[in-house]
């Protein structure tokens, strides 16, 4: 006689009965037998459910009583049946119940001698059933593609790879198109097997920005992969720096597309030829242009047979000469007043803060313009009704439009009306948190980055076509502040804040479109600055940090270490700033109130530089940024309540 005593266990429903059965030799005593010790069930993620398992349990002689237990946690439901005929047997069903989660456990089944199992255990019990159940979800091997290519060019193709997930090995896809010129984009509509390499292979296509989204269905379940085409016009979009000083000759960078199609070129200011020309890449010239009046050149790439397409202009301005003055950041204090970046509008004498207030008092956070009419500076602002952190701005190379961000979005802003004028939420942020970085490049490619949980991600964002690339930045790269050279040929990346991220200091190249680590270390450091090619790079003390640096640092432009900056009397961070032609560095020091100077073209045999005399201040309220002119011919200093404006000497 057989019977049992069931046991309920996490997540599990078992019943197991075992009735009599046939006696058998007494001398060999009854027995259990398993047909399986172990079950593995696997499944893709919300997809097609896999089929049931069975365990035959079979009892050999005499009476058995049947105890059977369950622990850990696995969506499967359990049952049995038994059958009365010859040898008794008992059959356990494993059945997963969904596709949503996985698990582990074990059914311990016992058979007893009697039903308390006070005289002990057959033979070959107890015997313990381990049963996993893997559920593995579709995937692709890019969440994202991303193409690019100029106008009359189609992108080269890309590759991605469909998972082995169980279930059903083949796989179906479909296209659907979103945006842009429909009916671009070839993949294959199905396959039998997987994993599987899938070639996607776009046509050549229309300047502009192209979008679909791919669907693949496989084991019961279906996943969506967008696709994102940027095609370029051809033609001549930037020349940097925009602002030339009248009567002064000097070096600019041409940014475009289709620009070595041109051969044996000739750039033209205006009617003005330039006086060498040195083509880079397809996307980028350097030119040295004569001294120039003042006015504004059209700036173009021409042969004796065609001439390329040209939104560019160099503009030539007189040197800006303001008088010392102080203004007064109006209906800011110190807790509300925070100048997160400062910009400088060379064509408009201008410029701009960003005011981060991160008192919650979304009236505060705002865009500040101060521009100069030959004799005093007059005020306003544009409301952004955005809090701190996510603060951040730039300008366009061409000096057309000011980029701030909000949450998930880019504000193109006229910075003559003051105004936002567009708008753009890209497919790049979209759930993936509010940008809170931003840093221009000479192509008009902004760098932007979103700050969450230590985990930041970076894109460049182009501010003609007005959407994202994703950048190929590591995992643990972290929050970084970004600082652009005058040129816009590096933006340098530095570790602002004390987080357990990548110390290396990073800069983008903006001829390649990549970031690049040195071995440059950068614990925490609120401030930097750099010259207008980048040629000298000065980076903050840490602060708040274990085995911080201490000391401010002086790099050329391939990150050698040249000297460094004596200390200060108080490990508070130090506000710097670089000469345009790097030969001089700038630093505030805030305990002392003054503006220190160094000459960097003369060491002072001590591993620093030559001090020159100093500028004593007064300032109301902390200082965090200091700025200067492109001219190199005026410092302004802001603090939580005001800017100081100060001939640089």
């Amino acid at each position: 006689m057989l019977s049992s005593n069931t046991t309920r266990g996490i997540a599990v429903a078992l019943c197991l009965v075992l009735a009599a059965c046939p006696s058998s030799n007494q001398d060999d005593g009854p027995s259990l037998s398993f047909s399986a010790t172990s079950l593995t069930f696997s499944a893709t993620k919300n997809g097609d459910t896999p089929p049931a398992q069975q365990v035959i349990v079979t009892a050999n002689g005499g009476s058995v009583f049947i105890q059977v237990d369950a622990s850990g946690f696995f969506p499967i439901e359990v049952n049995e049946s038994f059958q009365f005929t010859g040898t008794a047997t008992g059959v356990i069903t494993f059945t997963p119940s969904g596709s949503t989660f996985g698990g582990s456990g074990t059914v311990i089944v016992k058979g007893c001698k009697d039903q308390f199992c006070l005289q002990g255990q057959v033979r070959g019990s107890p015997q313990t059933i381990n049963v996993s159940y893997q559920v593995v979800p579709l995937s692709v091997s890019a969440s994202r593609i991303d193409f690019s290519a100029k106008e009359g060019s189609a992108p080269g193709s890309q590759s991605i790879t469909l998972n082995s997930s169980p279930g059903k090995p083949g796989w179906t896809s479909s296209v659907t198109y979103v945006s842009g010129t429909p009916d671009w984009l070839s993949v294959p509509s199905s396959g039998l097997s997987r994993p599987a390499t899938i070639t996607l292979s776009p046509s050549s296509l229309p300047a502009g920005v192209h979008t679909a989204n791919i669907t693949f269905s496989a084991g019961g379940v279906s996943l969506t992969v967008p696709v994102v085409a940027m095609v370029h016009a051809l033609g001549l979009n930037f020349v940097s720096p925009y602002v030339a000083t009248t009567n002064v000759a000097g070096e600019v960078i041409l940014r475009g597309y289709g620009l070595s199609a041109i051969a044996n070129p000739q750039v033209m200011f205006d009617t003005t030829a330039a006086t060498a020309v040195t083509v880079v890449s397809d996307t980028e010239i350097r030119a040295n242009h004569p001294a120039l009046a003042s006015g504004s050149y059209p700036v173009t790439v021409k042969n004796s047979s065609q001439s390329l397409p040209t939104r560019a202009k160099l503009v030539v301005v007189d040197p800006p000469t303001y008088p010392f003055a102080v203004l007064t950041r109006p209906g800011l204090t110190e807790d509300t007043g925070f100048a997160h970046k400062t910009v400088y509008d060379a064509e408009r004498r201008a410029f701009y803060i960003f005011n981060a207030d991160c008192s919650f008092n979304s009236v505060n956070n705002r865009i500040e313009r101060y521009r100069f009419d030959g004799a005093v500076w007059n005020f306003d602002f544009l409301s952004l009704g955005i809090g701190c952190p996510f603060a951040d701005m730039t300008m366009s190379p061409d000096g057309t439009e000011i980029i701030a961000l909000r949450f998930e979005s880019m504000l193109h802003v006229d910075p003559v009306a003051l105004a936002i004028t567009t708008t753009v939420s890209p497919i790049f942020a979209q759930g993936q948190g509010a940008f809170g970085l931003v840093g221009m490049a000479n192509d008009g490619g902004a760098v932007a980055g979103i700050p969450i949980n230590q985990k930041a991600t970076y894109c460049r964002y182009d501010v003609l076509l007005r959407e994202c690339t994703p950048l190929n930045a590591p995992s643990d790269i972290g929050t970084r502040n970004i600082y652009s050279t005058g040129d816009g040929t590096r933006l340098v990346l530095a570790k602002p804040v004390p987080e357990p991220t990548s110390n290396n200091l990073y800069y983008y190249d903006s001829s390649t479109g990549r970031l690049v680590a040195t071995p440059i270390l950068v614990r925490a450091a609120l401030h930097a600055g750099v010259s207008r090619t980048g040629s000298r790079v000065a980076i903050s003390k840490d602060y708040f940090v274990i085995d911080a640096i201490t000391v401010d640092r002086i790099f050329d432009g391939q990150f050698n270490l040249l000297g460094t900056l004596p200390l200060t009397a108080t490990l508070d961070p130090d506000v710097i700033a670089m000469a345009p032609d790097g030969n001089r560095a700038y630093r505030f020091v805030e305990a002392t109130s003054d503006i220190h100077i160094f000459d960097l073209t003369k060491p002072d045999g001590l591993g620093g530089f030559t001090e020159l005399p100093s500028i004593a201040v007064t300032v109301v309220g902390s200082v965090s940024e200091m700025l200067i002119t492109p001219d190199g011919g005026t410092l302004f200093l802001v603090s939580s309540q005001q800017v100081l404006v100060i001939p640089a000497p």
